[in-house]
């Protein structure tokens, strides 16, 4: 079955708002003193931040032991979400 280019971009469309839905009603079940509790138990975050040979200015958090994780946050979402 070929769907049309039309198709594609509304079954696409729906599943990334249905996505980013439940991604929202999953942040605003997490209160504020669930996440300073998770800070706290994971230990002080520091902040730094580098610049890179082609003049990029690079901003980090670290944060708890064990092995490295990177998470990287996309468009229009913040460090802060990682907390």
């Amino acid at each position: 079955m070929m769907w049309s280019r039309r198709e594609v971009l509304v079954v696409f469309t729906k599943f990334i708002i249905t996505v980013a839905l439940a991604g929202l009603a999953a942040c605003q079940t997490v209160g504020t003193d669930t996440k300073a509790a998770a800070a706290s138990a994971a230990g002080a975050i520091r902040e730094g931040s580098f610049t890179t040979s082609d003049g990029v200015k690079l901003h980090y958090l670290e944060a708890g032991k064990g092995q490295p994780l990177v998470m990287i946050p996309g468009w229009s979402q913040s460090a802060a979400q990682f907390k």
